[in-house]
């Protein structure tokens, strides 16, 4: 048993080095995305609106999603018209 559990660990030291070499760069970001970013007040407000759902009872949660989904769509169709003035 100590020595499969040493091979074992011996091939993953082994193959660290090689995995690391097989990872794809990441792909650069936008160039809006990379001269605005996001403040800490945005970004702890992002946190208490999406956490917002654990904290709800069940009916809350309901009329939450449903208007969250009638947000969407308005967003949605406002993109398709903007999409067919152009």
């Amino acid at each position: 048993m100590k020595k499969l559990v040493l091979c074992v660990a011996a091939l993953i030291v082994a193959s660290a080095p090689a995995s690391a070499a097989t990872k794809k760069p990441k792909a650069a970001k936008t160039a809006a995305a990379a001269t605005q970013p996001m403040s800490q007040n945005e970004a702890s407000l992002r946190l208490l609106r999406e956490s917002l759902p654990l904290f709800l009872p069940s009916v809350g949660q309901w009329i939450y999603f449903h208007q969250r989904d009638e947000l969407a769509k308005t967003e949605a169709t406002k993109k398709v018209a903007a999409r067919k003035t152009h």
